[in-house]
């Protein structure tokens, strides 16, 4: 499967844990304000003190990329410019940041104990730090710090933050961060509760001839769903099995199915299955967030048997799964070995519509859950 490129390094070229000073400046030369681009100075335009103006910037800024259409976006403080860079003003080396580490510090902590989200993040925002001395890193004549901050959206939250006793959340909308509205807040809140499955093969029985697996229906969203329908299709043409020196193709004879899984169509290189929820609670259960659902089994009769000296099979699949809420499109790589599965997965999420994007990115999916992993996914 090909990588995802991070946000940062179509930015900047390469990963911002790794951009130097010098490339960081050549960038900012031609760089303007836009809805994942901002520049500040360090103490912001607040008058509450210090300290606190210098946390309501950084938030400010996080809490408009998280909540904007894109969910991310690069800040960077130390310089000056509305609409475009004009210079680089340096955060001031004093007493409180003697160090780099210092300021990073600072600035994760203030991220970390600040940004809340509702619903209720499951993985939390992509954060990436990194300081620059002024004099040492950069070549300026100024003894202080240059700060990037970069964040991207990992969960479908409404962003915000508490600070001085006070809620706020913003968004980016173009050059600039707008605070939100309560009856704006609460309609974002409102239609980012959402059901979005996901599908799970889990292995059942692997020998010499036969691979079956389960599959099953995971709920990743907020909410509960009331209804589902799935479309698996198994790429059989593509299964391959890893040696220690090698890979071999792997052959299948047939597929079969059980449970409330049903055969739609099949080729030489893929087969195709259904599944729609009954919507009485009696015979189908409502499937709760992070909890699995098995609905059947998908056998693979091969045509010869496994090496003997099989490291793993790998077995790409693809689902498109509707919720009343959600449609979530996967394409994926069930990674099996005789003690389990791994998954890795591209996974696009659209509302029920198919029109709005509310999320793209790679998942790689336990298959186990463990009861510790559901208490951790229901309290964060």
């Amino acid at each position: 499967m090909v990588a995802e490129r991070s946000f940062d390094v179509i930015l900047v070229g390469e990963p911002l844990e790794r951009v130097a000073c010098g490339k960081l400046l050549e960038f900012l030369q031609t760089a303007w304000e836009s809805p994942a681009i901002e520049f500040k100075t360090w103490s912001g335009e607040r008058s509450g003190g210090y300290e606190e103006d210098s946390k309501s910037v950084i938030l400010r800024s996080v809490s408009a990329f998280l909540n904007s259409s894109e969910g991310r976006g690069l800040l960077v403080i130390g310089v000056r410019g509305k609409e475009r860079f004009e210079g680089v003003e340096c955060i001031p080396r004093d007493e409180k940041f003697r160090s780099r580490e210092a300021v990073e510090a600072f600035i994760r902590e203030t991220i970390f104990s600040h940004i809340k989200a509702l619903p209720d993040y499951r993985v939390p925002p992509l954060l990436k730090v990194k300081v620059f001395s002024c004099k040492e890193d950069c070549g300026l004549d100024q003894d202080g710090w240059l700060a990037t901050i970069y964040v991207e959206r990992r969960a479908d939250s409404l962003y915000y933050y508490s600070i001085g006793g006070k809620d706020r959340a913003y968004i980016r909308e173009g050059s600039r961060s707008r605070e939100l509205r309560i009856d704006e807040m609460l309609q974002l809140i409102e239609r980012k509760r959402r059901a979005i499955i996901v599908t799970i093969l889990d292995l059942h029985i692997i020998n010499d001839h036969t691979i079956e697996l389960e599959a099953l229906a995971r709920n990743i969203g907020s909410k509960p769903a009331m209804y589902l329908h799935t479309r698996l299709a198994i790429i059989k043409g593509n299964i391959n099995a890893s040696l220690p020196q090698d890979t071999s193709k792997v052959y299948v004879e047939s597929v079969t199915c059980d449970g409330v899984l049903s055969k739609e169509r099949e080729n030489q290189d893929s087969t195709m299955f259904s599944f729609t929820s009954n919507p009485s609670w009696i015979t189908h259960p409502v499937i709760f967030p992070y909890l699995d659902v098995g609905v059947g089994r998908v056998r693979l009769n091969l045509r010869s048997s496994l090496p003997g000296n099989v490291v793993k099979v790998l077995i790409p699949f693809e689902s498109l799964t509707f919720t009343e809420d959600t449609v979530t499109y996967q394409s994926c790589v069930a990674v099996v070995t005789k003690s389990g599965v791994d998954e890795e997965c591209n996974t696009i999420v659209k509302d029920y519509l198919g029109v709005s994007v509310l999320q793209e990115r790679s998942l790689k999916l336990k298959v186990r859950l463990t009861l510790e992993d559901v208490m951790r996914f229901q309290s964060i």
